[in-house]
């Protein structure tokens, strides 16, 4: 279990690593991307953390 989420982390982060450029030229004001882009982490973790109990039963 901890491999997968190993794998997950590693994948978001490329993701997110691809994407936050992008975030910083959609939005002008840099605070608007900061925000979206740690509400979609959080959900992201919150959806992992949720995965992970229903994978352990």
């Amino acid at each position: 279990m901890s491999l997968n989420l190993l794998v997950y982390a590693l994948i978001f982060g490329v993701v997110f690593a691809l994407l936050f450029p992008i975030f910083q030229k959609s939005f002008k004001p840099k605070f608007v991307s900061v925000l979206i882009f740690s509400a979609l982490v959080y959900l992201l973790y919150f959806w992992l953390f949720v995965s992970n109990v229903h994978f352990s039963f």
